[in-house]
């Protein structure tokens, strides 16, 4: 009797644990970061992709000029850049590897024109939060999955 009970402890045991692992193996990893991502305010989605070393790039895929989202860099600080579109624009590039996520890169805002530094990390719900720093201070968006190759405005 205390055998059976002893097996059937073990049984649930590792049933649970086989169910904790396909859980955690349904988790991306911090640094998976590539696909398509709608911005916060779901008006532009940015592409990331791997920049040719491993590492993430993020080049604007796609802007609904319908919801007043800036379409034209007209903010830049360097004067030769300005009246660029912002369709096809790489915002994030620059990034080294870590347990974490990714560091050390760098995310260009087109309202304001400034290049920040950059940490990118794919969340457990499957976002990816995307953080501009100067110095200490960090500002954190959180991108959503958006369809890839498709309009999303359709």
């Amino acid at each position: 009797m205390v055998g059976a009970i002893m097996m059937g402890m073990v049984g649930a045991i590792m049933m649970g644990m086989v169910a904790a692992a396909v859980t955690v193996a349904d988790i991306p990893p911090a640094t998976d970061v590539m696909g398509q991502w709608f911005t916060p305010d779901r008006d532009s989605i940015v592409h990331v992709y791997d920049c040719g070393d491993g590492s993430p790039c993020g080049r604007v895929a796609w802007i609904d000029a319908h919801t007043g989202a800036v379409t034209v860099d007209t903010h830049n600080q360097d004067t030769s850049k300005r009246g660029q579109p912002i369709l096809g624009m790489v915002l994030l590039e620059g990034f080294k590897r870590h347990q974490k996520g990714w560091r050390g890169g760098s995310i260009y805002n087109p309202r304001d024109g400034k290049t920040y530094k950059a940490k990118i990390t794919r969340l457990d719900n499957g976002q990816l939060q995307v953080k501009g720093c100067v110095g200490p201070i960090c500002k954190a968006q959180v991108w959503s999955p958006a369809p890839s190759g498709a309009d999303p405005a359709k």
